[in-house]
């Protein structure tokens, strides 16, 4: 690494050859540019810096990649994500009072049926996602029409009525609700990504009207990631990720480093660590789930298990899908060859390393 540029050199003695026998890969250096700001970002892709790149590709600027493609020298090809932004309560937050909301179901699905997921897909995604739960995309063989459309109803009528159930009925002079303890309701809500401000400040009006203020948070990722390592946020908004192989990795819906964090280091560590769970705690259902799971005889029975702890993670709410299954803008310079398009981008499947890169090549 040289400044603000990470370089990556081809290995001369990578396994594969083409089927000419030249060897792969075929480009000889990658250099990534870092960037602290989605414009700095925006402003490469125009003047012509990228020969390829999807991460931080965003489809709220989906128009404006379309609209300075031809002059830049570059087009804009589409995958889907299986990524689905979502806001995560964190179930183990020290603040006594909200963890208490956090783990009522009643509070959950208000917080997620006062969401208006339409309004969200159409401001802030170019209408290119689905307003959907967090739950396995389509594509995958865990998908379930049924739970991807669970508590994603727009009905803020219902929501109020659900918080008002909840205890939390009165409100202070600028209707918002009050907590138990007397302070008014408020949801520190954090994301790493400026991109998406835009979708914190809707989601704001949105909690508004059921009485909720909701405060947006912009950090870096560096802080992002170590607030919800040290156990030190209310809610975050994140990409919701590895929901296509499930289980290939399922740490993401037993807890791990996101909504129960606390919980799912308890478990892993036999108890040494972390939070205990209540006894009657429905997410020891999601990790016996998983436990017969890996343990099972046949594919068949493995399964079924996952579908199990699937449908037990998404009933429950403890993960508030948004928009997802969004077509994922991808700059492709002019002279830049052998990258398929169509494909489903997930972390779990390294992104772009699906679509073979030791083939692409760049015509000079």
């Amino acid at each position: 690494m040289t400044g603000n540029t990470v370089t990556m050199v081809r290995n001369p003695y990578y396994f594969a050859v083409d089927q000419e026998g030249n060897q792969l890969p075929y480009i000889d250096k990658i250099e990534h540019r870092l960037f602290e700001a989605q414009d700095a970002f925006n402003l490469m892709i125009v003047q012509g810096q990228i020969d390829m790149q999807m991460r931080y590709v965003t489809s709220n600027d989906f128009t404006f990649y379309m609209e300075n493609a031809e002059k830049s020298g570059y087009t804009v090809s589409n995958w889907k994500s299986a990524n689905v932004w979502s806001l995560v309560p964190n179930l183990n937050v020290t603040d006594d009072v909200l963890r208490g909301l956090f783990e009522n179901a009643d509070v959950r699905k208000a917080l997620s049926i006062a969401v208006d997921r339409e309004l969200l897909n159409e401001l802030a995604f170019s209408g290119l996602g689905e307003p959907r739960s967090t739950s396995p995309v389509s594509g995958s063989p865990y998908y379930s029409e049924e739970l991807e459309a669970h508590w994603t109803d727009y009905d803020p009528e219902a929501a109020n009525a659900l918080l008002d159930s909840a205890g939390l009925g009165e409100r202070d002079g600028d209707g918002y609700r009050l907590r138990p303890d007397g302070k008014r309701l408020q949801l520190v809500v954090e994301t790493d990504q400026d991109a998406y401000a835009n979708l914190l400040e809707l989601l704001a009006d949105n909690y508004r009207d059921v009485g909720i203020e909701l405060l947006p948070r912009v950090i870096d990722r560096t802080q992002w990631d170590d607030n919800r390592e040290n156990n030190n946020f209310e809610v975050q908004l994140i990409p919701f990720d590895r929901l296509t192989v499930i289980p290939a990795d399922p740490r993401r819906m037993m807890g791990e480093n996101n909504f129960a964090a606390q919980y799912y280091i308890w478990h892993e560590t036999g108890g040494k660590s972390g939070m205990e769970p209540p006894a009657d705690h429905p997410i020891r259902k999601v990790w016996a789930s998983w436990g017969k799971a890996s343990v099972a005889k046949t594919r068949e029975e493995a399964d079924a298990a996952t579908n199990e702890m699937i449908a037990e993670f998404v009933k429950n709410g403890w993960v508030i899908g948004l928009v997802g299954e969004v077509a994922t803008p991808v700059i492709v310079k002019n002279n830049f060859r052998n990258l398929p398009e169509g494909l489903v981008e997930d972390n779990i499947t390294r992104g772009v390393g699906l679509a073979r890169p030791q083939q692409m090549w760049i015509k000079q």
